[in-house]
């Protein structure tokens, strides 16, 4: 397993990948703990919880977020083929 070098800065409210690529909003942090909570914007479960370190969550915005919830399925084929968000979301 890949260890991330600098884990990214997501705040409470803040909207975020998981390591299922699932949208989430994040509901709890805690940066000595490797901890980071989520609810999913997919279908509500949650809080779901993520290592910082380890499973890179990547930050998204609400258009990116609204994007992966409309076309999870083919977000979800994308991303488990391992491309870039960037290169899957229309850019608008």
């Amino acid at each position: 397993m890949d260890v991330v070098d600098q884990p990214v800065n997501i705040s409470v409210g803040e909207l975020f990948e998981d390591c299922r690529y699932e949208p989430m909003i994040c509901t709890s942090v805690s940066a000595e703990d490797d901890d980071l909570f989520g609810i999913s914007l997919i279908d509500g479960h949650g809080p779901v919880a993520c290592s910082l370190k380890h499973c890179g969550p990547e930050p998204l915005t609400v258009i990116q977020a609204v994007w992966i919830k409309q076309n999870f399925a083919e977000y979800l084929a994308a991303r488990t083929s391992l491309q870039e968000i960037a290169d899957i979301i229309p850019r608008s």
